[in-house]
């Protein structure tokens, strides 16, 4: 028999064993950072996880691009009612805010209003010469990520005006439990061609997410939470955020002082109406002892107090007329029920949770001694206090006055806790004035400067380091 033959199966292998073949490098994944997704995105599953950026100087700002999505901003336009249904007055331009989760005046895009009759003007507008009469307002809607992931609705206000310059900030701080409701009657006041105007909610209130980490609700949170709202719209270009008024009410007058202990520098103007600067339950309470005996109860049992609180949110949501009754028995509002409503309807949406944390934070808070920053600084401030407001009473509106000597103090005698909205024109006449002494006061400040420093012009922006 002869021997088997055996077929190659291949080139003869060389002598010492087979070559290695060549193996193709796997590529190295793409960073989560690296990767395109849309900068305004229509859901914020869309939406990129990494942190906000710190805004930088004026003058090397990068710019922006947001990628729109067309459909979500045609949907979004499409359900905002009529300018004629919504100015059917002569008054100035209200602010848009979302009164619920996902709504329309915080999707992304822009919507144009102007009053029925009166016309913007294309050309020949200069930064002086510009009056009500002559513009019209746009109101962009926006999202910002708060330090726990949470989304934080904002809103911003601007004329639509040919400007050299990006306009000046007044940020809206809304009290507890508050969706910003109190602010639609003061448009006189508030809006105006010469500033951008800025209104955001809380986490657990309007239209922001519920606080994710319930550790990171406090008075600091909350104003790191501000900084989050003014760093997006930097980084969009929307308004010259180095330049900040602070318009506060109820409990975010410490909100805003917060903010001010870090970011005082950009500070141009503060107005704190119906609030205190430190220990927030003292005066509801009556007595210093008795206040902090309830907070450290509610730090001790968050649990079963945010169940009370939302409980309580509930049956007011539910039965309006009758809490609004035991309200006015108590001496917590002195206002009717229809200007006192739109509270009621966004009662349910406030989580108790987060009421519950702010409460014992705003207890052991306190920001007199940023006031008596401001006051050094000389920095336009205003403090209103109420005669008839159980929330905050004389002895809290003194030590306010005291911190701060060199501020503008309104005292209006039938004001409750609600005086934003029972004595509307006493407050807005406060906050005209406010305003007026506070563009004296920069532009005194600025002339200043420049003779002493020889400068012609203005000087830029400082750098910002964060």
């Amino acid at each position: 028999m002869g021997r088997a033959i055996r077929k190659s199966k291949g080139p003869a292998e060389p002598q010492g064993g087979p070559s290695p073949s060549p193996v193709k490098p796997k590529p190295w994944p793409m960073p989560k950072e690296m990767r395109r997704v849309p900068s305004n995105p229509s859901s914020p599953e869309a939406s990129p996880s990494k942190p906000r950026q710190p805004r930088r100087s004026s003058r090397a700002r990068a710019k922006k691009q947001l990628v729109e999505n067309p459909a979500s901003v045609a949907e979004a336009l499409a359900s905002l009612p009529a300018a004629d249904a919504i100015f059917a007055t002569d008054a100035p331009v209200p602010l848009t805010r979302g009164g619920a989760r996902g709504s329309a005046a915080t999707a992304a895009g822009r919507a144009r209003f102007e009053r029925p009759g009166e016309a913007a003007t294309e050309s020949g507008t200069s930064d002086g010469d510009v009056s009500m009469k002559d513009v019209r307002f746009e109101t962009v809607g926006g999202r910002a990520r708060s330090a726990d992931g949470a989304w934080l609705a904002w809103t911003l206000t601007r004329p639509v005006v040919r400007v050299s310059r990006k306009l000046p900030v007044t940020v809206l701080v809304n009290g507890l439990s508050n969706d910003g409701f109190q602010w639609f009657g003061l448009n006189d006041a508030l809006v105006a061609p010469d500033r951008a105007l800025v209104a955001w909610d809380f986490r657990g209130h309007g239209a922001s997410d519920d606080a994710r980490d319930l550790k990171t609700v406090t008075v600091a949170g909350v104003a790191d939470d501000l900084e989050q709202v003014l760093c997006d719209i930097s980084a969009r270009g929307l308004a010259d955020t180095e330049k900040v008024t602070l318009v506060a009410y109820s409990m975010g007058c410490q909100v805003a002082l917060e903010w001010c202990r870090a970011h005082a520098r950009y500070a141009r103007g503060v107005a704190l109406v119906l609030g205190t600067a430190k220990r927030s339950m003292d005066s509801a309470c009556r007595f210093p002892i008795l206040a902090d005996f309830v907070a450290r109860l509610m730090r001790v049992f968050p649990q079963t107090f945010a169940f009370l609180w939302n409980v309580l949110f509930t049956f007011t949501y539910f039965f309006p007329r009758l809490a609004h009754f035991c309200a006015r028995i108590a001496g917590i509002t002195r206002v009717t029920y229809a200007q006192f409503a739109p509270f009621y309807s966004h009662a349910r949406r406030v989580s108790g949770a987060a009421q519950n944390a702010m409460l014992v934070s705003g207890q052991a808070h306190a920001a007199a001694d940023v006031l008596a920053l401001l006051d050094r600084r000389e920095v336009p401030t205003l403090v209103v206090s109420g005669g008839k407001d159980v929330a905050v009473n004389r002895a809290a509106a003194r030590a306010t006055q005291q911190a701060a000597p060199r501020a503008r103090y309104v005292h209006i005698p039938n004001a409750c806790h609600a005086g934003m909205v029972g004595e509307r024109d006493a407050v807005a006449a406060a906050l005209a004035e406010f305003f007026r002494l506070e563009r004296e006061t920069n532009e005194f400040n600025r002339r200043r400067l420049m003779e002493a420093t020889g400068m012609r012009s203005s000087p830029g922006s400082p750098a910002k380091v964060r």
